[in-house]
């Protein structure tokens, strides 16, 4: 995830390219792709480490913390950078790598928790 992430960051108007030949589009894509890049770790992270607390039987934390996380993190962010502040598709984007941070730290503290060692399915 960090390899493509660097690649995100450092090529991102040749991946762009890739998928259209329109330079507005990929103006406009420019900066949420570099966003993207920068946070990739966080959701590989966030990701991998919320299926492990899945597979050993944490499924409604799991649930709770991803509901929670998305309805007080990213919809009150997203309002705020994109509307309040006028940051436009930026601030969506940043409100979504804002959010992936967030859950791979949330995902983190439980993990090291080990509470979820003793679940029982």
């Amino acid at each position: 995830m960090g390899l493509v992430g660097a690649l995100f960051i450092i090529f991102p108007r040749p991946i762009l390219s890739f998928f259209t030949p329109d330079p507005v589009v990929i103006n406009l894509a420019l900066l949420p792709l570099i966003i993207l890049g920068a946070v990739q770790v966080f959701d590989g992270l966030g990701t991998v480490l919320a299926q492990c607390l899945e597979g050993a039987g944490a499924t409604h934390w799991v649930m709770w913390a991803e509901l929670l996380i998305y309805w007080f993190f990213l919809l009150p962010l997203s309002y705020l950078l994109t509307i309040k502040l006028g940051w436009g598709l930026a601030g969506t984007w940043a409100s979504v790598g804002l959010t992936m941070v967030i859950y791979a730290l949330v995902m983190i503290a439980r993990f090291n928790g080990k509470s979820w060692q003793k679940i029982r399915v």
